[in-house]
């Protein structure tokens, strides 16, 4: 399996990115996204390993990210911007709707907040790390990882039967 960390140092670049673009295609299924999402790799600027532009539905990775650390870390930080473009839809399924008042939207409140003045930890990198969607998304990271390679276990489990 190509997410297991010896079968992905043996991965090219294009190779990995290849492997992350599946990954995005699972991810928009599962959260029933009802947009594509597009990876692509950019040399970003120094501490950040990944970005998501909503206009576009482009995540990219840091180019260094993905030729130097483990599977399970460059799979957080896909999964990670996944998660934004998920919050986004959120965002924009709360503006469409008279129904901020709503519990189900105190999310879609705060993210709205935090995407329209949001802090890319250039100045400070306390307050990229504090804001609700960084947190959030973080979450989903850390959850979906472990999934991914429970999933991967199963499946290797299976082939040797």
């Amino acid at each position: 399996m190509l997410l297991q960390e010896e079968e992905w140092k043996k991965l090219n670049t294009q190779e990995k990115i290849d492997l992350l673009q599946t990954v995005a295609y699972i991810e928009v299924n599962r959260l029933e996204l009802p947009n594509v999402l597009n990876v692509g790799v950019f040399v970003l600027q120094e501490g950040t390993q990944g970005r998501y532009l909503d206009e576009t539905h482009m995540i990219y990775i840091d180019l260094e990210h993905i030729e130097r650390d483990m599977a399970s870390e460059v799979i957080s930080t896909l999964l990670h911007e996944v998660y934004h473009s998920w919050q986004w839809r959120l965002v924009d399924a709360y503006k469409g709707k008279n129904i901020q008042d709503s519990k189900l939207y105190n999310k879609a409140a705060t993210y709205v907040k935090e995407f329209t003045d949001y802090e890319n930890g250039t100045e400070e990198i306390i307050t990229y790390y504090i804001q609700q969607c960084e947190i959030d998304a973080r979450k989903y990271a850390r959850s979906a990882v472990t999934d991914y390679y429970l999933e991967v276990k199963k499946y290797i489990k299976n082939q040797e039967m």
